[in-house]
């Protein structure tokens, strides 16, 4: 018998494993100020922040960082093992811690970051979500003196891998519906009694 394989499934767990890879040296959104005096790399699954070309990580954002790591590459081996046995009794628990936080980590960073965004520019410091412009520090933040400089920002490759990892994720748990329709086989009709003739004896 052929094995049964969620080829979706399969896809979002290579997906999910590469995208790990490609995180530790791409971040997934990118900020900087003037030429290189402030840069900030974020993403879920290392954050750095740079000044003056010095690069440095918070502690605590780090061990978040390792923990997030360590979290998608159980997801991603976790949702490899569920395509090569969606039908059995535990597929369904494999795709549901397998699926789900891929998907929620790139719709709150993404909800986070625009948050972050909105709240510099309501305080007067205009930080692009993508793109370039001039940032200018209010005067009352530097003892009457107003500074600015070229801010620039974008969302890096890693961030789309990201994006349909996440998909492929959504789209598996969809499609493991496939998997589990009762098969259904067609109703036999119940036999009809057979008749016997007697013959009696004149």
């Amino acid at each position: 018998m052929a094995r049964i394989i969620n080829w979706v499934a399969l896809a979002a767990g290579i997906m999910l494993l590469l995208m790990v890879v490609v995180s530790i040296f791409y971040p997934w959104w990118q900020l900087t100020i003037g030429q290189d005096l402030i840069k900030v790399n974020a993403s879920p699954i290392y954050t750095n922040f740079g000044v003056f070309g010095d690069q440095f990580t918070i502690p605590i954002i780090l061990v978040i960082n390792i923990i997030t790591i360590l979290t998608f590459l159980a997801c991603g081996a976790v949702m490899l093992i569920y395509s090569i046995v969606p039908t059995k009794p535990y597929a369904k628990q494999l795709l549901g811690f397998s699926y789900r936080k891929p998907l929620y980590s790139v719709v709150i960073f993404a909800v986070v970051l625009v948050g972050v965004v909105l709240a510099a520019n309501h305080f007067g410091v205009n930080v692009p979500l993508n793109g370039s412009s001039t940032v200018t520090v209010p005067a009352s933040w530097m003892m009457g003196v107003s500074i600015s400089a070229p801010i620039s920002a974008s969302f890096e490759f890693s961030f789309y891998i990201a994006v349909v990892a996440a998909a492929l994720c959504l789209a598996a748990r969809l499609y493991h519906s496939h998997f589990t329709k009762p098969s259904t086989t067609p109703e036999t009709a119940p036999p009809t009694p057979s008749t016997a003739t007697i013959s009696v004896p004149a």
